[in-house]
C-alpha cells in the first residue's frame, strides 16, 4: 500500500486510476473466497458454529419480517456434507460463465446448482437477460472463433420486451423463455446441473414481511399486470390480498435476505460483488450474522487465439451429441487437483474458460 500511494504523489495524473485498482483489489480480497483452501476452512467453521448460526440467522429473518419457516421451506437445512456451488442468473442457459462455474465447482467437490429468478422481468439494458432473446452462439470459422446471434423471439414480440415477465415471453410460440433455455441445458448438462427458480419464495418472503407490517413503505414493489410488471407504492398494497396479486420485491430489500442463504456453510455464492448497493448488502449480513456469505468471485473475461470472450456467449458444439461430449472433455483436461493443493479459483475458471474456447 506504502508503494501504491508513492506512486499516486509522484504521478498524480494517474491517482485516480490507481485508486480504482486498489479499491477493487480490497473488495475482491474482503468479500470474495480467492482460493481453495480459505474455502475449505471457511466451510468447517460456519459448520463447527451451526446452532448459534442458526439462531442468528432465525432472529435476522426475523427482524425483516420473514417467517423463518419461510425460508427453511424453500432452502432446508441439510446435513448432507456436499456443499452447493451455486451461480443465479435471471434464466440460466448454456453461457460458458455457466459451463466454467459447473466444471470449476466439480473440481472443488462442490455440488454445482443454477437459481433462477422467472418472475423478474425483461430489462433491455441487461446484458445477461438480452443473452436469453438474442442469444450469442459462439463458433468457430475459418479465421477462428466469432459470435452468431440469434434472435429467438418473434420480431414484433421483441419491440415490446422491456418490463415483460421473463416466464410470459415466448419462443417460436411454443416454449417459454426458461423452458427452451432448460432444454437446451439438458441437452450440455444433463440432469448434473439442476435449476431452481427462486420466485416463489422471494414472494411469500414479501407476504410475510407485509403480513407483519415491517415492509419498508418508503419501497416500491412491482406488481404484474398481465404478462407485465409495474412499480407500486408499497403503502397501496394494504388493500389488496396477496392471493390474487403476483409481486417482485426490489433488490435492495431481498438481497440481504438472498445473501443471508450463504452463511452457514451448505452452500457458496459464485458471484461478482463491486457496486455500492451489493456491499452494502453484505455488510448488513456480517452486522447481523457475525459471518459474511461464502462468496466465490467470479471472472468478467477469457482469452483464447485472440478472442476475447465476456463468458455470455453460449458455445454451440456443446450442443453436439458426439462422443465423448465436449463437456467430458473439457472436464478431462482440467487435471484435477492434488489433495490439500491450494488452488485460485478465480483462476481456475478463467483456464477452464480459455480450455473451453480451444476446444471448439
Amino acid at each position: 500500500m506504502r508503494s501504491a500511494t508513492r506512486e499516486i504523489s509522484k504521478h498524480p495524473w494517474r491517482s485516480q486510476k490507481l485508486l480504482k485498482v486498489l479499491f477493487k483489489e480490497v473488495i475482491v480480497s474482503e468479500y470474495h473466497i480467492i482460493n481453495s483452501i480459505q474455502l475449505r476452512e471457511e466451510i468447517n467453521l460456519r459448520r463447527a458454529h451451526t446452532p448459534q448460526l442458526q439462531e442468528k440467522l432465525r432472529s435476522f429473518w426475523d427482524g425483516e419480517g420473514v417467517d423463518p419457516e419461510v425460508v427453511n421451506h424453500h432452502f432446508p437445512q441439510t446435513t448432507k456434507q456436499v456443499v452447493e456451488a451455486v451461480l443465479m442468473l435471471p434464466t440460466p442457459s448454456i453461457r460458458l460463465k455457466e459451463i466454467s462455474v459447473f466444471v470449476c465447482a466439480r473440481q472443488l467437490k462442490l455440488e454445482p446448482v443454477g437459481l433462477g429468478f422467472f418472475r423478474d422481468a425483461f430489462c433491455s439494458v441487461n446484458h445477461d437477460k438480452t443473452s436469453c432473446v438474442k442469444i450469442p452462439w459462439l463458433k468457430k470459422g475459418r479465421k477462428g472463433l466469432f459470435v452468431e446471434y440469434e434472435n429467438i423471439v418473434d420480431r414484433d414480440e421483441r419491440e415490446c420486451l422491456d418490463r415483460r415477465i421473463l416466464s410470459s415471453i415466448r419462443v417460436n410460440q411454443t416454449f417459454t423463455l426458461p423452458e427452451f433455455h432448460e432444454n437446451l441445458r439438458a441437452r450440455v448438462f444433463g440432469r448434473a446441473y439442476p435449476v431452481t427458480d427462486i420466485s416463489t419464495f422471494l414472494r411469500n418472503a414479501l407476504k410475510s414481511a407485509f403480513l407483519k407490517q415491517l415492509f419498508p413503505h418508503h419501497l416500491n414493489v412491482f406488481l404484474k399486470k398481465g404478462d407485465k410488471e409495474v412499480p407500486t407504492s408499497s403503502i397501496k398494497l394494504k388493500e389488496i390480498s396477496f392471493e390474487e396479486v403476483d409481486l417482485r420485491p426490489p433488490l435492495g430489500w431481498f438481497y440481504p435476505l438472498f445473501l443471508s442463504l450463504f452463511v452457514d456453510g451448505s452452500r457458496v455464492l459464485f458471484e461478482t460483488f463491486e457496486t455500492d448497493e451489493s456491499i452494502a448488502s453484505i455488510e448488513e449480513v456480517k452486522r447481523q450474522v457475525g459471518f459474511y456469505p461464502l462468496v466465490v468471485r467470479v471472472p468478467s473475461e477469457a482469452h483464447c487465439n485472440g478472442f476475447n470472450s465476456n463468458l455470455l456467449e453460449c458455445p454451440r458444439d456443446f450442443l453436439k451429441e458426439e462422443k465423448p461430449r465436449l463437456l467430458e472433455r473439457l472436464e478431462a483436461k482440467i487435471s484435477s487437483s492434488k489433495e490439500g493443493e491450494d488452488i485460485d479459483i478465480e483462476r481456475l475458471m478463467v483456464q477452464i474458460a480459455e480450455q473451453a474456447l480451444a476446444l471448439l
